[in-house]
């Protein structure tokens, strides 16, 4: 049996029941009940109350899941906590802003056994995952040296504590939970910043975590539209979601992202051209591409705006000539 101790927040009290079955079938017996979202935050705020895992309906009279998940995310010790949103809605306004509100993956009504298997191994993979991490981090000194040695280069991690800014694993998840006609409704528009190596080798620490920080905001304030999901996949790469219709111009986008950081006091480092220089790559979607890997619009994205799919195409004509 499995000790995680889980809060499941429905109005329905057939469904919690139906839920205590399932978790139960699953190996989950410590679970507490809620039947609003007020009832989960006095059960949140209970002393001694500490959970692992949320699982939170989304459409609930009164304060409804997003805005409970919003609350929950604003608690320090619940900034990272799996929160896993049940729904038998299928709009994807609801769906997009349930993950730009925190949540980390979703259920469907009606639910069913091995649906609730693979969601909660999902949590257990994130809990297992981040209890090494703060394993190795208590081990270490907390100095600045050490800090920066932990801010890789590579890392997709280092701005997951950015309000504005979606963790990569989760947009890659909410992709995968797609529908098909969501995703053709949908485009993926990457941003690389040129000179992170540069960047990262003269401030490896702290510094360029909080530089990227600085460029997150940027393009997020940049490309407009309330339903844009963010996010930093490492290396200087930004990916973000948007729907098909958002009016875009790539170089409008990478004048404002520039003008933007031109605008922040005290970004430029010790020297002449450590300002970041972004660049903007063309919208990408999946297209037929529906039926192999339904992510490959938000790498190509990057991938474009590193410059990467234009080389390609160039050489291609080069080598026709």
């Amino acid at each position: 049996m499995n000790n995680l101790k889980i809060l499941v927040v429905d109005d329905e009290p057939v469904f919690l029941e139906l839920m205590a079955h399932m978790l139960a079938r699953a190996g989950y017996r410590n679970v507490e009940f809620a039947q609003s979202a007020e009832e989960a935050l006095e059960a949140i705020d209970r002393p001694l109350a500490r959970f692992d895992c949320f699982l939170l309906d989304i459409q609930m009279d009164g304060m409804n899941g997003v805005e409970l998940c919003t609350r929950i995310r604003a608690m320090q010790p619940y900034a990272r906590t799996p929160i896993v949103m049940i729904t038998a809605m299928t709009e994807k306004h609801y769906v997009d802003a349930a993950f730009l509100a925190g949540a980390n993956d979703f259920v469907n009504k009606p639910i069913d056994l091995r649906e609730v298997r693979a969601r909660m191994g999902m949590v257990e993979a994130i809990l297992s995952e981040r209890s090494q991490l703060s394993m190795v981090s208590s081990q270490l000194v907390d100095t600045e040296a050490v800090v920066g040695a932990r801010v890789s280069f590579d890392s997709a991690t280092i701005l997951e504590d950015c309000d504005f800014l979606a963790p990569a694993s989760r947009l890659e998840a909410h992709l995968l939970r797609q529908g098909t006609l969501r995703l053709l409704s949908s485009v993926a528009v990457g941003v690389h910043v040129e000179n992170a190596r540069a960047l990262h080798d003269r401030a490896p620490g702290l510094p360029f975590a909080d530089l990227m920080a600085e460029v997150g905001y940027a393009i997020r304030e940049a490309i407009s539209g309330g339903d844009r999901i963010l996010s930093y996949f490492g290396r200087g790469d930004f990916c973000a979601m948007l729907p098909q219709t958002t009016p875009f111009d790539r170089q409008e986008v990478e004048a404002a992202i520039e003008l933007k950081l031109a605008q922040i006091p005290g970004l430029a480092f010790d020297g002449p051209g450590m300002i970041p220089v972004v660049k903007v790559g063309a919208p990408k979607r999946n297209g037929l591409r529906l039926l192999g890997d339904t992510t490959w619009m938000l790498f190509a994205a990057m991938a474009d705006a590193r410059g990467e799919d234009r080389a390609a195409k160039k050489e291609a004509i080069a080598h026709v000539a």
